[in-house]
């Protein structure tokens, strides 16, 4: 639920700004836009001093998860927001490396309540997510993923990425794609 907040703010942001459609800037802006409305800077404000505090990967990493579950947003939102905040006001970086984080955070799946929402049972085959989300939010989302897959002969791994699912998931979707 909390990247689907995330992804769902992204894409307002493109709604509000359709003059940077497809352009570098608009993705950079949609991206700080989600990241503004889902964990504005007050809360950053709240956060950095505990989390800059720590002193190794792993108590950093817990508490942003604290964070997140408090805010009930992703880790990496707030992972994200907090580095810009520091950057921003010339304070040091959080110390962690961003794959640690990534490695961390796909290590620990989060509540599916979107997928139960949509899907019953679970897990839906990749034709019937696809078809669903497709019809759900009216978006051409996976017919230019499949368009980009074909063109740069992208892998599993991008779609997993992309869509920050499992690779086992990403790898079911992207066959399904590639066909």
């Amino acid at each position: 639920l909390e990247d689907f907040k995330f992804w769902m703010a992204h894409e307002l942001a493109h709604i509000y700004t359709p003059d940077l459609a497809g352009t570098e800037e608009g993705e950079d802006y949609a991206d700080a836009f989600a990241g503004a409305l889902l964990f504005p800077e007050p809360c950053v404000e709240a956060c950095y001093p505990a989390i800059s505090r720590k002193r190794n990967e792993q108590s950093v990493i817990k508490t942003l998860f604290n964070c997140a579950r408090e805010h009930f947003i992703s880790i990496n939102t707030i992972y994200r927001q907090v580095q810009d905040f520091a950057r921003a006001r010339q304070l040091p970086a959080l110390k962690i490396a961003e794959n640690e984080l990534h490695a961390t955070r796909n290590y620990f799946s989060g509540p599916l309540m979107i997928s139960e929402v949509l899907f019953a049972p679970l897990p839906p085959a990749p034709n019937v997510y696809i078809a669903a989300c497709k019809h759900q939010f009216q978006s051409d989302f996976f017919i230019a993923m499949k368009k980009m897959l074909r063109e740069r002969d992208t892998g599993s791994s991008y779609v997993q990425q992309i869509l920050d699912i499992s690779i086992h998931d990403a790898k079911s979707l992207y066959e399904e794609l590639r066909h």
